[in-house]
């Protein structure tokens, strides 16, 4: 993990014009969404060789059915996928600067890294890169389609992600897409957050240190000039200065405004869970992801959990584990048997053991769950009273279709 004491000081020089060359994609900035994704893109992408963009989500999406470590050919119709997926756009290429990228690739891997040069090109950058927290999710297939890209995984107090996700979150966006949210929405952070930090940081294990780094939200915040420069090592880049200042200029002191759409400069103290975060809220979330707290360094806020939490946690964590079963089957991912045991290494050499969640079998509520099993003779009951299966249902019949989330407002049927 990159520290604040690996950063280089502002008594180093390096000069920033010095040409780079490298493949496109150079670089992903991943981590769990509300961790300071978006914060360090914007600061790499200040780099005058790198361009960042923000968002984009279709690499891994367009290929998700195709087995990881194949890399399909190239064929109109996945060019036109990629072309109008909804998140393409903020690329800002042309359907010109497309088809060019097209015709010089012969398969998927070719296509994108010629649209990330075309990318960078915009800002006359010879190097491009992607900002998108969820391919946290998919490092192994992105490594294996890009074996040269470098990730960087930005890590946050999970306890300061809940309460950013809470303000943030929608029914069709984030974690309150699931249905516990509505009766225990810090347990869903919770697993959410737990989920997206053990799932990269198992990626990364399989990584070498000059594939992959884990940087410290707290201390890009505190230190950003010397974790830039660890940073920039990292990238194989030289420092630019113009990384520490990309907010000028862009500031808006507008009353109301996140500091995500103030364009502030780095700020600690923007969450703290310390005074922010209700005692209970604590107790519950440490009941679910505190040993993933204490194994980032990061302190616990409660020495003992009751007995009512930890029945709650245990309550929730099982829903989770059906939830994530449920999921990757409807997206037609292989339920891999369960690792008992990863070993992850850091930059800084500790050892992470962790324990995979064990699988299950429905993702329903324990309500829905029983109106489901009161009616056997209508099969698709579970499937319709589950968002996630829906649309796993519902891609498997279209798959040309580009859906997203589905939310289950009314059900009328006539019991058996």
């Amino acid at each position: 993990m990159i520290t604040e004491s690996q950063g280089g000081g502002s008594s180093q020089t390096q000069v920033e014009t010095a040409q780079v060359t490298g493949r496109n994609p150079y670089v992903f900035v991943v981590g769990c969404p509300r961790s300071g994704t978006t914060l360090l893109q914007r600061m790499l992408d200040h780099h005058p060789q790198l361009a960042v963009a923000n968002d984009s989500h279709f690499i891994p999406r367009a290929i998700e059915h195709v087995p990881i470590g194949v890399d399909p050919p190239l064929t109109p119709e996945l060019v036109e996928w990629v072309r109008t997926y909804r998140r393409f756009y903020r690329l800002g290429l042309s359907h010109a600067a497309v088809y060019e990228a097209a015709t010089k690739a012969r398969t998927y891997r070719e296509f994108v890294s010629a649209l990330y040069s075309e990318y960078g090109q915009l800002d006359g950058k010879p190097l491009a890169g992607e900002k998108t927290p969820d391919y946290v999710r998919h490092l192994p297939r992105l490594h294996a389609l890009f074996p040269w890209v470098r990730t960087i995984h930005i890590l946050r107090d999970g306890r300061d992600v809940a309460l950013s996700t809470l303000e943030w979150a929608r029914e069709d966006k984030g974690p309150r897409k699931f249905e516990l949210w509505g009766e225990e929405p810090v347990a869903v952070c919770a697993l959410w957050w737990r989920w997206h930090v053990r799932t990269g940081r198992q990626g990364g294990a399989a990584l070498r240190p000059t594939q992959y780094c884990e940087v410290r939200y707290e201390d890009l915040v505190t230190q950003p000039e010397k974790i830039l420069y660890a940073l920039a090592d990292f990238l194989d880049l030289p420092f630019a200065q113009a990384m520490l200042t990309y907010y000028v200029g862009k500031v808006r002191n507008k009353p109301g405004l996140s500091a995500k759409k103030a364009w502030l400069p780095p700020t600690p103290g923007l969450r703290d869970w310390r005074t922010q975060m209700r005692e209970r809220d604590v107790e519950l979330f440490e009941a679910l992801a505190g040993d993933l707290l204490t194994a980032l360094g990061y302190e616990r806020g409660v020495t003992t959990i009751s007995q009512e939490v930890i029945a709650v946690a245990e309550r929730c964590r099982r829903w989770w584990e059906s939830a994530i079963t449920r999921r990757k089957w409807s997206a037609g991912q292989p339920l891999e048997p369960a690792v008992h045991r990863v070993e992850i290494n850091t930059f800084s050499g500790t050892r992470i053991h962790s324990t995979a969640p064990p699988r299950r079998a429905s993702v329903l509520s324990p309500g829905n769950v029983d109106l489901a099993r009161r009616d056997p003779a209508l099969p698709g009951l579970a499937t319709v009273l589950d968002p996630e299966a829906f649309v796993g249902a519902l891609r498997r019949s279209v798959p040309d279709a580009d859906l997203g989330a589905a939310r289950i407002t009314y059900v009328k049927y006539k019991p058996g």
